[in-house]
């Protein structure tokens, strides 16, 4: 090592800065800058797809929940009260974004490991597959905080539902208070989320 760093003060002060001198132990600046600039843009697009995810369950938690109005009013009028049936569906959307942040942590695993056997094979070198724990849990707190966060608004909106609306043969569209304060708190929080 001392004779690699003597032959490195040796060639630098022959060639000054006319050279740019780079040894085993140091990256290759270019390939360096080719990595950054590839995480950085793998990083936005995990970003758009985190936010097309959430706005997706936030979508169909509104769907799920314009559906299930006439049973909302129901629960109201055997005296359930808004807080636990919006506690209801809160844990049910919390259940599914589990299931799914672990699906797609397992997934994005298997694809991992076929992805090294494919590279291993096509380079003809030996690669150890090793379980990256810390990215995992990353992924599933990600899952969760997005399935958390997104369907808020349309959740919030069950205040609004009443119990006399199960007397009604239809409703009137979309409710007016789906647009009320603690929904747009929660539309806020979720965005500056992200």
């Amino acid at each position: 090592n001392r004779d690699l760093q003597a032959l490195r003060a040796k060639l630098e002060s022959t060639y000054g800065k006319r050279a740019s001198i780079t040894d085993y132990t140091q990256t290759n600046p270019t390939l360096t800058r080719a990595l950054d600039r590839s995480t950085r843009f793998l990083s936005m697009v995990s970003l758009i797809a985190l936010i097309v995810g959430g706005l997706g369950v936030g979508a169909t938690m509104q769907s799920h929940l314009r559906q299930k109005m006439t049973n909302i009013a129901f629960m109201k009028c055997i005296g359930g009260r808004s807080e636990h049936i919006l506690y209801i569906y809160f844990v049910q959307a919390l259940w599914l974004g589990l299931l799914g942040s672990v699906l797609g942590v397992v997934l994005g695993a298997f694809a991992q490991s076929v992805f090294a056997r494919l590279v291993a094979n096509y380079f003809d070198i030996q690669i150890l597959l090793i379980w990256p724990i810390a990215a995992m849990l990353q992924g599933i707190v990600a899952g969760l905080v997005t399935t958390a966060l997104f369907p808020l608004p349309p959740l919030l909106a069950i205040r609004g539902i009443r119990p006399s609306s199960l007397l009604q043969k239809t409703f009137a569209g979309e409710s007016s208070t789906a647009r009320d304060w603690a929904s747009r708190i929660a539309g806020v929080v979720s965005i500056l989320w992200l």
